[in-house]
């Protein structure tokens, strides 16, 4: 998927991973000598899928770093490989503990759970840099004005957590919402509280795609609100798939693309086709789940008094709705 989002990138988002790299090349350099630089935005793997979300004003003036060498470690420990795991760990902690920015700003929510939390646990100590989370960090730019909020959007939108819901605590997820309120979006709860999967792990046990997006179409279905917002760019991109559902109506955000348009920005949002490209290799099946899932929201909407149907079959596989 990451070599197949590569080969779309447009020329803005080649010069921008390309400036990643240069950024990460001198933030990590060897030698303390020189003057430690001023924040600087880690960005993580998932980031890579589409760089087009950190084209915004916002972060106009702020090092962004990234390499497709580094690696949290997070896909190894959550798959149980713990001994490759903690060589990862101790690797990057030791080219974290040589960065030479005052604070670290962590865009992916799973990096920083991992630097944060996870590293400290295992390895007896912390990275060896401060390190801040996105969220923190626009809420403490938008107090402090450096991030001026022009006006309130006015929607009504889901908030989608994470994997890392539970370990990175309801003080991120406040900061998550009040960047939120003061953009004026309305978030809107559920019975049973805000957590659901955004697909990703669903396809993992059988490297499914039609089960990863069969999960998608019924998580969507159950949501009270057409708007979704994530902080982590891997459901965003998982979820945005469902903008292409036709006649839903869903719209998928980053926190990124709220903050902007709040700003009054317009922000460039890729999220759709590059939720495609986890259905690339099966191209009948990402028909036929457009197809499929189209039928049921024509179904909802015009023969609301009877029970949509809870499975249509494709392609020799079953999409869960």
């Amino acid at each position: 998927v990451w070599s197949a989002a590569r080969k779309r990138y447009s020329p803005d988002e080649k010069r921008s991973v390309a400036e990643w790299e240069r950024n990460f090349a001198l933030l990590f350099r060897k030698g303390k000598s020189g003057a430690r630089e001023d924040d600087c935005v880690l960005m993580g793997c998932n980031q890579w899928l589409n760089p087009v979300v950190t084209h915004t004003e916002i972060l106009s003036g702020v090092g962004l770093a990234g390499s497709r060498s580094f690696c949290c470690g997070e896909p190894y420990y959550r798959a149980g490989m713990l001994d490759r795991a903690e060589e990862i760990f101790r690797r990057s902690a030791s080219l974290l503990s040589s960065c030479r920015a005052r604070r670290l700003v962590v865009f992916c929510p799973a990096c920083f759970n991992m630097f944060a939390n996870v590293y400290p646990k295992l390895l007896g100590k912390g990275p060896g840099v401060e390190l801040v989370s996105l969220p923190r960090w626009l809420l403490t730019r938008i107090k402090s004005g450096k991030i001026r909020l022009r006006r309130k959007l006015g929607m009504k939108a889901w908030l989608q957590k994470n994997c890392h819901c539970a370990p990175l605590g309801e003080g991120f997820h406040d900061d998550v919402r009040e960047i939120l309120s003061a953009a004026g979006v309305r978030v809107e709860e559920t019975k049973g509280g805000g957590f659901r999967c955004c697909g990703l792990g669903a396809g993992a046990s059988r490297q499914s795609a039609a089960d990863c997006f069969g999960h998608v179409a019924k998580y969507l279905r159950e949501l009270p609100v057409r708007d979704v917002v994530s902080y982590c760019n891997g459901c965003v991109v998982t979820l945005g798939f469902a903008e292409l559902i036709p006649l839903a109506g869903f719209r998928v955000f980053h926190l990124m693309d709220v903050v902007s348009m709040a700003a009054g920005g317009t922000p460039v949002r890729k999220h759709a086709s590059r939720g495609a490209l986890l259905l690339a290799a099966e191209p009948a099946v990402f028909a036929s789940a457009l197809v499929s899932s189209g039928f049921v929201y024509l179904t909802r909407a015009f023969r609301r008094d009877e029970r949509v149907p809870r499975r249509i079959g494709f392609h020799a596989q079953t999409l869960h709705l």
